[in-house]
């Protein structure tokens, strides 16, 4: 285990280093535009359901969509999105091995993201993870989005630990920026490889299957 004065922490984001939940918000996405009859290029909604929603709204809607509108589908995706992953989420490989892995060997851990709380933890409960994380930040906390340093600023500061004294593991490469502004160690999970991420992370895996313990500890020397 860790000494107080040395005390390590392993921040992430959820949906896609530690469950598949974004499959699970591209088909509630999906399905409550179909179920209005509003049409769009699966290629198109790939590239944004992920980011922004204005980005996304703009994209599929147009840049002038009607906010009651915009309001109505984002009430209906949300509630379809609870059930869907009440029924089930996988969890990414590797996933539960390694946070109870960093667990053990005394690493605090904790979320940030720009899911709502709710989602987290219906998420996080789903694959069986939700008791190693002793703080989560969502948009629910803050108004900032996930990609903002303050985010993570608020989980490092009720963590109790220094910004140098972290490794933040992410999908989403415009996390990795954020982190790398805070002075954080980063880890890209990527299956792609990570090619396209506009700032470099210290170390790029597929999966958690492929990190450990000791490459968490070698970032932090």
């Amino acid at each position: 285990m860790q000494s107080k004065n040395k005390q390590s922490a392993v921040i992430m984001n959820v949906g896609g280093v530690l469950a598949d939940s974004p499959s699970i918000h591209f088909k509630a996405w999906s399905e409550t535009f179909r179920s209005r009859g509003i049409s769009f290029a699966d290629s198109d909604l790939r590239r944004v359901f992920r980011k922004d929603q204005s980005l996304l709204f703009a994209t599929i809607l147009g840049p002038k969509a009607d906010p009651d509108l915009v309001a109505s589908i984002v009430k209906e995706k949300f509630k379809l999105f609870v059930e869907l992953a009440a029924k089930h989420v996988d969890p990414m490989p590797g996933a539960e091995k390694f946070i109870k892995s960093l667990h053990d060997s005394g690493f605090l851990l904790g979320i940030a993201s720009g899911a709502p709380l709710a989602h987290l933890q219906l998420v996080l409960t789903q694959v069986k993870l939700k008791q190693y994380f002793p703080v989560i930040v969502s948009e629910m906390d803050i108004a900032a989005r996930k990609g903002s340093p303050d985010v993570l600023s608020v989980v490092v500061s009720r963590l109790g630990v220094e910004p140098a004294r972290c490794v933040m593991i992410e999908s989403d490469p415009d996390g990795i920026a954020a982190a790398k502004r805070l002075g954080m160690k980063c880890i890209l999970v990527a299956a792609d490889g990570g090619g396209n991420a506009p700032e470099k992370a210290d170390i790029v895996v597929k999966s958690l299957e492929h990190l450990s313990v000791a490459d968490i500890k070698s970032l932090l020397k």
